[in-house]
């Protein structure tokens, strides 16, 4: 005789039928986005290698600019955990950003997870509050996108007198708004969920706020995204030059900050093909074609690839040997009754 299933049995069943369902429709969708990425550039090969004069001189320039797209993007990790009281160093922002770079491209979203590691067992920083922190830096982020890209549709106006994409107007408008609307209103005081949780959610709640108090923090913060997004649309310029795409620098400098926002979408692996294919329509909604902008994103691509696999794979190594190095010491602590 078979046992009778409770409802919440039943409920549990279906929240994990429902998440592998979830997590077997994202690895399908990731795996369409990337075939058909580079199913179009082997159809278009010949259109490419013919177009492609990439001097050594570029190929340089684009490896030293992510390197100072590294330690700008450094300079705004420190300074964010800084404001919560966390004493994160310059090198350890740009490692921070190597490895988590490195890390988007693999699986579970390493790139969180080894950050999220990395300050709790060296820094001490809850995983509640690195999530609120996390939280204010995704907010600043698309402000500083939603700010940067109707400032380059302000420049293509002024400059061609000729109306811009309303579908790009009113993307960049919500960008902008949206967030800076969620940082006026403080989160609530969560006494209303369970006790066992109330805490993790405080915690949160604590560091959104504290951050969301100190206004002069988040006008850095995103004069920091604004430069790397200008590091990153230079890039895009050289990578132009080399495929002989006559794109001007106000266009890269719009693609740049939607391509830094997909390179870090979690549908596929740092954003591949996805980055691409944005920056495509980008292109082709300021008067080139769809081709300038995927390709431009493929040669920086490419180049990415190169130095985050080299360079972010040795700081995800650097920062996983810290985190096993602390654990040990904290373990050898408790055994010896050292507090």
């Amino acid at each position: 005789m078979s046992e009778a299933v409770s409802p919440e049995g039943c409920t549990e069943a279906r929240r994990r039928a429902f998440q592998r369902w979830s997590v077997g429709l994202k690895n399908l969708v990731a795996w369409l986005i990337i075939a058909g990425f580079v199913w179009y550039l082997w159809d278009h090969r010949n259109d490419l290698t013919t177009a492609l004069e990439a001097s050594p001189l570029q190929i340089a320039s684009i490896v030293a600019l992510i390197f100072l797209g590294w330690l700008v993007a450094g300079a705004q990790t420190a300074l964010i955990y800084r404001a919560v009281r966390l004493p994160v160093s310059l090198l350890e922002g740009v490692l921070l950003t190597a490895a988590g770079g490195f890390g988007n491209y693999l699986p579970m979203r390493a790139g969180a997870l080894v950050r999220a590691h990395y300050l709790k067992e060296v820094h001490g920083l809850g995983y509640a509050r690195f999530g609120g922190v996390t939280g204010v830096r995704a907010l600043l982020t698309l402000i500083a996108a939603g700010g940067g890209g109707l400032i380059g549709l302000s420049a293509i106006w002024l400059r061609d007198h000729d109306g811009s994409s309303l579908v790009l107007v009113l993307l960049f408008l919500a960008m902008l708004g949206g967030p800076i609307a969620l940082m006026l209103v403080p989160l609530p005081k969560w006494s209303w969920i369970p006790k066992r949780v109330r805490g993790i959610a405080q915690d949160f709640a604590g560091a959104y706020d504290e951050l969301r108090r100190k206004p002069m923090v988040g006008f850095y913060i995103v004069l920091l995204f604004l430069a790397q997004y200008a590091v990153l649309g230079v890039r895009f310029l050289i990578s132009g030059s080399a495929i002989g795409a006559h794109i001007d620098l106000i266009v890269v400098m719009m693609m740049a900050p939607l391509a830094a926002l997909m390179q870090f979408a979690s549908i596929t692996p740092g954003g591949i093909g996805l980055r691409e294919a944005v920056m495509g329509y980008i292109a082709m909604s300021l008067g080139h074609t769809f081709a300038d902008g995927l390709y431009i994103g493929a040669i920086d691509r490419a180049l990415l690839l190169l130095v985050t696999g080299i360079f972010g794979g040795m700081a995800f190594s650097l920062l996983w040997r810290a985190i096993g190095r602390r654990r040990r010491n904290s373990a050898s602590c408790e055994l010896s009754g050292v507090p």
